[in-house]
């Protein structure tokens, strides 16, 4: 009996300090913490796939921006709904940073031509964030960051910059690698920087149907389908 009393209160001592265990360790706030960042990683992801586009329209390249526009404001005068029944749609032009949109010849013999770019902000590489505006993901969602042109050291003297692998990296540490890669002045005495680009439905870029985004060439040609959104 008293052998069956002893494995018994044994017994008993071990399962107070499992539940005991198990009570710490659910309440851990690190652990807790870490397990809110993984679920709202998960919740973004599952957003982010599921911001889809109300309209895509993919007749628009190649169109000036105004023959666009035209387009774009019949699509709204048929089905305001699609636009969340604003009364007009506003458009936000980007001007593109596109390889094919520029004439790298005449920009590589006039570096001048770089100052008219981005209204002189052509030296600013965008740093595409996460749907949460924590980490670097790229354009294309594989944490690469790309620059369109050459650094251009002197007149004559361009060399090819980039591409960088900034995959769970912070917006600060992203940037840092990046002027470390690049730490010379161009010939025009700015030295390469970056900005953060959020992308459609973060805090700082919120969705709205209401509003078309349109990539423009530098002679205001579209070279991307405009969306809403």
């Amino acid at each position: 009996m008293k052998s069956i009393t002893k494995k018994t209160s044994v017994a008993l001592t071990l399962a107070l300090l499992a539940a005991a265990y198990l009570t710490l360790w659910t309440n851990d706030p690190v652990r807790e913490a870490a397990s809110g960042v993984q679920q709202r990683q998960l919740a973004y992801s599952a957003e982010e796939r599921e911001l889809i586009t109300k309209l895509v329209f993919a007749e628009c390249v190649g169109m000036h921006f105004n023959q666009c526009k035209n387009v774009i404001d019949a699509a709204h005068a048929a089905n305001p709904a699609a636009f969340d029944n604003v009364p007009y749609v506003t458009y936000h032009t980007v001007k593109a940073r596109d390889q094919t949109t520029l004439d790298h010849a005449a920009l590589e013999a006039d570096p001048d031509m770089l100052l008219t770019i981005d209204n002189g902000d052509y030296m600013l590489v965008g740093l595409r964030t996460d749907l949460n505006e924590t980490y670097i993901v790229g354009i294309e969602g594989d944490g690469i960051v790309t620059y369109p042109y050459k650094w251009c050291l002197d007149y004559g003297n361009w060399v090819p910059i980039g591409p960088w692998d900034c995959s769970g990296m912070l917006y600060d540490e992203c940037c840092d690698s990046i002027k470390a890669d690049v730490p010379e002045p161009d010939v025009h005495g700015n030295y390469i920087d970056c900005y953060e680009s959020f992308p459609r439905g973060s805090r700082n870029n919120p969705l709205d149907y209401g509003r078309v985004v349109m990539h423009i060439s530098q002679i205001n040609k579209v070279v991307h389908p405009p969306i809403n959104g």
